[in-house]
């Protein structure tokens, strides 16, 4: 009885020692698998962040996203506005109905100097700034082989409830207007004079 007592308690011993190690093959697996799991939905998460980053600059053309990455440099808190950036949804499909489907607010092409050298304006968005001053309006000029030098800007201001168009006025001139949709309160325009980018009131610039 003597032996049979100690080969029971020695099957005991092992059974209790193979479920041991059972539970903790189960248990390391377990904890490799939530690691993977949360490994991967960080790593997507990540990707996420920089596809998004990417379409910033997505609605933009190729040569004006470089100009517009080299201007902002090492400003990570700068971007490019998007139309979700603007509050007056209304107000902007109003104006594509008037500039079309693809009217964008806060970007516009146009040869404002008359040199046969498409330039462009973009406005810029700061998440950082306060509300009033989260939008900045920066006009470059373009020159040969694509390269794009600033010409004017307008820095910290509000465009969350308007935007910027191409508007042809008297004798099929085209200005660059700043407007707060639905309203003329507050709008400019900006035009090319002795040789620069100046900005008026709309009244005076429509003359």
């Amino acid at each position: 009885m003597g032996f049979e007592r100690r080969l029971q308690s020695r099957l005991f011993i092992e059974m209790k020692n193979y479920s041991s190690f059972k539970t903790t093959k189960i248990l390391t697996f377990g904890k490799a698998l939530l690691l993977t799991i949360v490994f991967v939905a960080l790593t997507g998460h990540a990707a996420a962040q920089k596809t998004e980053a990417k379409n910033y600059f997505a609605h933009l053309k190729a040569e004006h996203a470089a100009a517009v990455k080299n201007y902002i440099g090492t400003q990570k808190n700068l971007r490019p506005a998007l139309e979700t950036d603007c509050e007056n949804q209304t107000g902007l499909e109003l104006m594509r109905e008037v500039h079309g489907a693809d009217y964008h607010p806060y970007y516009a092409v146009y040869d404002f100097d008359k040199d046969e050298i498409k330039d462009f304006a973009i406005v810029l968005f700061d998440a950082k700034a306060k509300p009033d001053a989260r939008f900045s309006l920066v006009v470059f000029k373009g020159a040969a082989n694509k390269i794009f030098k600033t010409a004017f800007t307008i820095p910290k201001t509000d465009l969350s409830f308007g935007g910027i168009e191409l508007e042809t006025l008297k004798k099929g001139v085209v200005k660059l207007r700043i407007v707060n949709f639905q309203t003329e309160q507050g709008c400019s325009v900006l035009h090319w004079r002795n040789r620069k980018l100046v900005l008026t009131e709309c009244a005076e610039g429509e003359n």
